[in-house]
């Protein structure tokens, strides 16, 4: 299943949902923030998985995008 994100509280999310995959993008990997957010999530055995960042697409970009149609 996947869900929207509202918040970027990735532990609020885990609680809610109880997902097994965070998927994000790379340019996210060893930022502080997510360094904190994956120790968080290990703790209940959910792993993050970064995938390659497409340079020069954004999601908000193809967020918006959608909402227009």
């Amino acid at each position: 299943m996947v869900v929207p994100e509202n918040t970027l509280d990735k532990k609020y999310l885990w609680n809610k949902y109880k997902f097994d995959y965070l998927f994000v993008g790379d340019d996210w990997l060893d930022t502080p923030q997510y360094k904190e957010w994956e120790a968080d999530l290990k703790e209940v055995d959910c792993k993050v998985i970064y995938y390659p960042y497409t340079k020069g697409v954004c999601s908000s970009d193809l967020k918006a995008a959608i909402k227009q149609d």
